[in-house]
């Protein structure tokens, strides 16, 4: 008989926890202001702004996906570009023959994406380490030789162009704002799945696979279950992300778009869901900064990723907000406390 309180031990340091100096209401009040800020000013601005905020939520829904393997389960994945290319083609396949059912054509494309990893996932998860890393690599560019190829179908590398946005959302702003509220529902999805008893085991074989297995928890049918909500989310970003572009070709299934993601999720310091979708919104920022800026931009991106390896996640994004905060503070109660003598 397994026990509850040996996975709630092991578990609970790799699970984000709240702080208990935040009182919820505010807590809350600050993400709905968040929320509120990240809609509002792209709907405002227009032009561009609003482009460029539309491909970095989509990028960030893609990126939690990932983030969820990485930071939960602590599995390192570079074929997630096999479910956001997949699910890419999905809605270019369904929109070229007719298709403008908002629900079938992301539901279906994310089924795809699933699928997929249910078929790959047994195959990977039963490797650990750098082998596991280049299983689902090798995943991926299967996919990605079969879309080159296969030009009857895929167009090869000139891709799917002319496809359509459903149309309840074929407004930019609609778009926009539907994007935002996905964004939303798979972070806080993503998080209950992480405090559910699934999550806990995951993170507890995290610390310790030997001991959890001992007490009785079936390890791997529940990674593959995180591997699956895993897919099925970036696929879900790649859905999106082809309705926002019009087009998809084989680059989305190329191993650099997983290289891409796994950047994004180090960024946000690969410890928390909302830490990856920060890291994809200043990944995407940053790209259209370099790109105005040289034509060596994927050099200065690459600066970027070994910057990201070499801080070891201290230094991500989110914890270097949440230490110059703690400075602020420090900083202020010191100058009152100087006023007060």
């Amino acid at each position: 008989m397994a026990s509850t309180d040996t996975v709630r031990d092991a578990g609970t340091a790799d699970i984000p926890t709240r702080r208990r100096g935040v009182p919820e209401p505010v807590r809350l009040g600050l993400l709905t202001a968040l929320v509120a800020l990240v809609v509002v000013v792209p709907l405002v601005q227009g032009g561009f702004t609003l482009y460029l905020a539309t491909e970095s939520i989509i990028r960030a829904i893609a990126a939690v996906g990932l983030g969820l393997l990485i930071a939960h389960a602590g599995l390192l994945s570079l074929g997630h570009a096999a479910f956001f290319g997949l699910a890419g083609y999905g809605v270019a396949f369904l929109a070229t023959n007719g298709m403008n059912n908002p629900l079938l054509t992301l539901t279906i494309p994310v089924l795809a994406a699933v699928l997929y990893a249910a078929i790959t996932g047994p195959l990977a998860l039963r490797s650990h380490g750098i082998f596991f890393v280049m299983l689902t690599l090798a995943f991926a560019q299967v996919l990605y030789a079969v879309a080159e190829q296969w030009v009857e179908v895929t167009r090869g590398s000139d891709g799917i162009a002319g496809i359509l946005r459903p149309d309840w959302v074929s407004g930019r702003e609609t778009f926009y704002v539907f994007a935002v509220a996905l964004l939303v529902f798979v972070i806080w999805i993503g998080n209950r799945l992480a405090r559910a008893p699934v999550g806990r085991v995951v993170a507890a074989a995290r610390q310790n696979e030997l001991k959890t297995r001992a007490v009785g928890y079936p390890v791997f049918l529940y990674r593959y279950l995180v591997f699956l909500a895993s897919a099925a989310i970036t696929g879900l970003g790649g859905a999106m992300h082809v309705h926002h572009r019009g087009f998809v070709s084989p680059r989305e299934l190329f191993w650099v778009t997983s290289g891409v993601l796994v950047l994004m999720v180090l960024l946000g310091g690969g410890r928390s869901l909302l830490g990856a979708a920060i890291g994809a919104v200043v990944f995407v920022q940053l790209e259209s900064f370099f790109t105005d800026v040289t034509e060596l931009w994927e050099m200065m991106v690459g600066f970027l990723l070994i910057g990201a390896v070499l801080t070891n996640y201290g230094r991500s994004i989110q914890s270097g907000a949440r230490s110059l905060w703690s400075r602020v503070r420090r900083g202020s109660a010191a100058a009152d406390a100087g006023r007060g003598d």
